[in-house]
C-alpha cells in the first residue's frame, strides 16, 4: 500500500491552511486598525484610538 503520497498532500494542506489563517488574521488586525483612525505600517498599528 502506497499511504506516503496521501501524508504528503495532508501536510501540504495542513501549512496552506496555517500560512492562511496567520495572514487572514494579519488582515482582520490591519483593518481593525484603520477603523479605529490608526495608520498600518511595518505590521504594527500606531496612533489608533482606544476603543475603537
Amino acid at each position: 500500500m502506497k499511504r506516503t503520497g496521501g501524508l504528503i498532500g495532508l501536510v501540504i494542506l495542513g501549512v496552506v491552511m496555517a500560512v492562511w489563517l496567520i495572514a487572514r488574521s494579519d488582515f482582520v488586525a490591519r483593518d481593525d486598525c484603520l477603523d479605529a483612525g490608526g495608520r498600518w505600517a511595518d505590521g504594527e498599528c500606531e496612533g489608533a484610538r482606544p476603543g475603537g
